[in-house]
């Protein structure tokens, strides 16, 4: 995402095989085939390697691991759970880190990185991907790109395939390819016996079923994704700014656009990412995919033609590789203390960009944002159907939502946190769910339902107390 976050990752890695850095005991040496890298609570790389185990600064110092993993293989990853089964520390699973509330830091814990876990196989004749749950969402795009093949990934191009595929996967061109969960054919992964198994639909298939949206309650380590291919999309995209005094004629005419808007369009309305004269902004930001050029620009035609509002700054109307679709995502996300929570929604576009108005006009400063992603354009796709049954996820609507706050000093947070709960609080009545992979679920002890179904909810319960009955995996932080 930040080069000075990778530049940050790369260092903690080169520490973590330095003096500092031992292998495990014999015993577990012998059973992984080659000693695993594992640092020790109290010692310095112990203390660097956490800090860089996720990029918010703001997330709480008491939440520490007793050790950390850095497995190279499956059987490095096999080792290192039945080491914490016999040391009776229960497990914690890192992909990426991206996750704006830190939930792989827990107390105590085993907490297997598996970002190492990074190799990267495509087969161009069967449009068949094998990669390792460390593999970035911008390296995958950059290697299929010669083979004009593509996959929806994450809208931010460090975000590790692992917790992103487990979580559901609300990517590029959802409208389209769905949640990326449902584009993956098979997984390995490791139990909580520390047996490395392959799920599918024919084999474990309730792993699979539960794997494909639990999201960080799930109970394994998966150690390798297959997946399923796509050809690539000609890409266009679209961004024009207003004055936020100019919401409510923009509230009556956007419900018209979008109603025109194929499946292939995303459309986010944004609030207050961007100041003039220390006024926010609302900015319409919409990105299409289609199979030509021509088709993809084409699909903006109903937001070329706004009311009659005179634009902040200039406008964007142009035609991007798939890799630098990522490049104003990235740019969001800066290394600032941070706060988020969203929900899924239903109701009409308008009637939530009205209601957002008034928290925009208080809201922290830049590039803290209120957006509605408005997925698929207005339409309804088969994959936003959601009922549970070929996955976990189970938790969709035609809005995301979500409010996102960035500051500096730690005296500000609780004003910040503050702003975001009031925001989401005044989405509630018209949330349909909400994401697992976003969702502050410390918000409330039920939030972690709502991202589920009712039925899917029941069943990964179920599953959790068949295949990890001792607890050793950690459940969602709530």
């Amino acid at each position: 995402m930040r080069s000075h976050h990778l530049t940050r990752r790369r260092a903690l890695g080169l520490l973590a095989a330095g003096a500092s850095a031992f292998a495990l005991p014999p015993s577990l040496a012998k059973a992984a085939g080659t000693p695993t890298p594992i640092l020790r609570k109290g010692t310095p790389a112990f203390d660097t390697a956490r800090s860089g185990l996720t990029w918010n600064p703001r997330l709480p110092n008491t939440r520490v691991p007793a050790a950390i993993a850095q497995p190279e293989s499956a059987a490095d990853v096999a080792a290192a759970i039945k080491y914490a089964r016999a040391s009776k520390l229960k497990v914690a699973i890192r992909g990426g880190g991206h996750n704006y509330h830190g939930p792989v830091l827990r107390d105590g814990s085993l907490l297997i990185n598996l970002s190492r876990l990074n190799t990267l196989k495509i087969d161009a004749t069967t449009q068949r991907a094998s990669v390792g749950p460390g593999v970035k969402s911008g390296e995958l795009i950059t290697a299929l790109d010669p083979h004009k093949l593509a996959f929806p990934v994450a809208h931010c191009s460090d975000v590790n395939l692992s917790g992103y595929l487990l979580n559901g996967g609300y990517g590029w061109n959802f409208g389209l390819w769905g949640p990326a969960c449902l584009s993956i054919t098979g997984m390995e992964m490791v139990n909580a016996a520390g047996d490395i198994l392959y799920a599918d639909e024919s084999r474990n298939a309730d792993l699979f079923w539960a794997a494909r949206g639990a999201g960080p309650g799930f109970f394994a380590a998966v150690t390798r994704f297959d997946l399923k291919l796509y050809p690539l999309p000609a890409v266009h995209t679209y961004a024009a700014s207003y004055a936020l005094s100019d919401a409510a004629a923009i509230a009556k005419w956007l419900p018209q656009a979008l109603a025109q808007m194929n499946s292939g369009v995303e459309v986010d309305v944004l609030l207050g990412p961007i100041e003039q004269a220390g006024q926010p902004l609302l900015s319409l930001i919409a990105t299409s995919f289609a199979p030509t050029p021509p088709a993809a620009a084409k699909a903006f035609a109903p937001l070329r033609t706004p009311p009659r509002l005179k634009p902040v700054g200039a406008i964007v109307d142009q035609a991007v590789t798939f890799t630098e679709a990522f490049e104003p995502v990235d740019a969001t996300f800066p290394a600032k203390r941070m706060t988020g929570d969203m929900y899924f929604s239903n109701a009409p576009a308008a009637d939530l960009l009205l209601k957002l108005v008034p928290f925009a006009e208080h809201m922290p400063p830049a590039p803290s944002a209120i957006m509605l992603a408005c997925l698929g354009g207005a339409k309804e796709p088969d994959m936003l159907k959601v009922d549970g049954k070929r996955a976990s996820l189970s938790s969709v609507g035609r809005i995301d939502f979500g409010a996102y706050a960035f500051w500096d000093k730690p005296e500000d947070d609780a004003k910040n946190i503050a702003w975001v709960r009031k925001t989401t609080d005044a989405i509630a009545p018209f949330k349909s769910g909400c994401y697992v992979g976003e969702a502050d679920l410390s918000s409330s002890p039920t939030r972690v339902q709502e991202c589920f179904s009712p039925e899917a909810w029941g069943r990964l319960v179920e599953l959790r107390a068949k295949h990890d009955p001792a607890g050793l995996f950690h459940s969602y932080l709530t």
